[in-house]
Formats: C-alpha cells, structure tokens, sequence
C-alpha cells in the first residue's frame, strides 16, 4: 500500500507545483494559490517522504487501486484552489471532478467576471484530466516504467502495443501527441482572433473534449464562423485514437476501422441535420453546416460546448441529439467512447 499512497503523493505535489505557478502568472488569485500551494504541498511533501522507498513491481490490484485513487486525490488536491477562492466544498469538488473526468458539467455562472486565474486553473484541470493520469505518470514518472504496461491497461482501452514495445514509450508519445495537438489548436484560435489567454484555455478544454469555457455562452461568445469550424476539426481529431496518430507517425498507416467509421456516421449525420435546418428556417446552407457541424461534433465527443440552443431546431433534431449522446468518439481517444 506504501507505493499506492507514494504515487497519489507525487501527483498530489505535481498539483502543488502547477498552484504555484498560477500564483505567479495570475495576479487576479495569487493569494488563493499561495495558500493552495502552501496546503498541498505540505501534505503531500509529509505523505510522500512517509511512504517512499524503493518502487517494486505491483500486483494486479495495487494497480486498480492506484488507478482508481489518484482521481480522488487529484479531485480533492484539485479542488483546493476553488474552496479557498469561496467555493462550498462540495461544489469545489464537483468542479474539480467534473474538469478531471472532463464532463463538462459546472456548477459556476458569472464565467464572463471570474478571475482569470480559476478560469485557467477549470481549463488545466481538463486539460491534465483529457490525457489520463496514468499516461501522464507513465511519459513522466521513471517509477512507474515497472510494470507499466499492467498499469497502463487499467487505465487505457488501447495500449499501441504493435507500435511501440513498452507501455512507457507509447504514454510518452501519446503527451507529445495530445501537446502538439493543444499547441496547433491554441495557435489556430489566436489566429481567428481569440486573445492569447482565451486561446491557451480553449485549446485545453477543445483537445481534452471537456468543454470548459471562460463565458456563461460557452462557444457562442465568440460569433466567427472560422471559429467554430476551428473548434469543430480540433473537437473531431480529440475523438480520435491516439494510436492512429502514432501509427501514422511511425509507420505511415493511416487505415482504421473505427475511425473511418466514425467520421462517415459524422457526416451523414451533419448532412442530414444541416439540410433540415435549412428546410426549416431558411438558413443559407453555410451558415446551417457551420453551426450543425460544431455541435453535432460537439455532442458525439461529448465535449458538451455549443453555439446556439439546438433544442429550437425542432423535434427531429432534438431526437437526432438525444440519440448522439449515446455515440461518443473513439475509444483510446480523449473523447467519452465505449472502454
């Protein structure tokens, strides 16, 4: 149990550490973060020099138990910041779970006034939460390359074991992957106009398929069409897995089943929906795709962003949405398809 609760420390410090930073870039809550940092870091510090010793290899249910508990210590270490910038605790808690499972649901309002340093503390929560403790742990913690890939299955439904011959290698190129992709995406939103700090952010909840935003009108703050289809393509490519992307890279093979599948059933789905909210109120065709395409990509990645009120296009596109929550994305992606 010693290397369970030594492992759930170091990640409680990795917290601690990101608290410290944000105290330093954001003027607005660097008081709250200070006093984070100062809580967790101490706990932490105490509980991993209690519990280390040399890393052994894990027996079977050691690795659930890590896997399970690292998302309730990363959820409570997470939450700090928000209870002491007068969060409820409870409320803390479910924002801060809600970022690190990133489902997307808040109990927040009045985003437009929060300061900016717990509007970026929601989205690096996602942004950490998308790729996986455990892929993260594996790409950056040396003890855990013992038995990893025992650890990394309990985590992940895809391990690229025919790309790269260690569980270690494929987290680690997994983060670069899923960092590049974060870059790509935060350069492409700055460059349809968000500010810098609006882009990083986005960029974070778009890739992870959480959905935070730093407005109460989530994605619809921002009326450009380049926008959204920007925010549609980065939402699609967080839902696929993130082993097609390292066999493409390593080995220049593009095929895959489940993703060719997916982005045909997105595209019937798209074409359908767009040609009936023309029918039905007489948008140019465009402008229908534009917004269809967001939020139906939305939806089936389960990153829960939107653009205007869908339930205003009628029944049949109600119906066709209620159906698409059940659809997810690919499974080994960030998105919320079937383990």
């Amino acid at each position: 149990m010693r290397v369970v609760v030594f492992v759930n420390a170091v990640i409680m410090l990795f917290f601690a550490a990101l608290m410290g930073l944000c105290g330093l870039f954001f003027s607005d809550s660097a008081m709250v973060f200070e006093d984070a940092f100062v809580l967790v870091g101490t706990v932490s510090l105490f509980l991993a020099i209690a519990t280390n010793h040399p890393i052994t290899a894990m027996s079977r249910n050691h690795t659930f138990l890590l896997t399970s508990s690292v998302w309730l210590s990363g959820t409570l270490a997470g939450a700090v910041p928000l209870l002491i910038w007068g969060m409820h605790p409870a409320d803390a808690v479910f924002e801060a779970m809600s970022a690190l499972t990133t489902t997307g649901a808040t109990v927040l309002s009045g985003l437009d006034e929060a300061p900016k340093g717990i509007l970026f503390w929601r989205a690096l929560l996602q942004g950490f939460g998308g790729i996986g403790f455990i892929v993260t742990g594996m790409a950056l913690l040396p003890m855990l390359r013992t038995g990893g890939m025992q650890l990394f299955r309990t985590e992940s439904s895809d391990t690229g074991e025919k790309e790269l011959n260690t569980a270690a290698r494929f987290a680690g190129a997994s983060l670069a992957v899923y960092l590049g992709l974060i870059v790509l995406c935060a350069v492409t939103y700055h460059v349809g106009g968000m500010n810098v700090f609006d882009a990083i952010t986005h960029a974070m909840t778009t890739l992870s398929t959480g959905g935070f935003s730093n407005y109460d009108a989530s994605f619809g703050h921002f009326a450009s069409p380049f926008l959204h289809w920007a925010g549609t393509i980065f939402m699609a490519l967080g839902a696929v897995p993130f082993v097609w992307y390292i066999r493409a890279a390593y080995r220049r093979k593009f095929a895959s089943e489940q993703v060719f599948v997916m982005f045909k059933m997105l595209a019937a789905v798209i074409l359908v929906l767009s040609v009936w909210l023309v029918l039905r109120s007489g948008r140019s065709f465009f402008d229908a795709l534009t917004e269809v395409a967001f939020n139906v990509i939305s939806i089936v990645t389960t990153t829960g962003y939107a653009t205007e009120n869908f339930l205003a296009w009628g029944p049949f596109a109600v119906a066709m949405f209620f159906f698409l929550t059940a659809v997810g994305g690919c499974t080994g992606s960030t998105a919320g398809g079937p383990r």
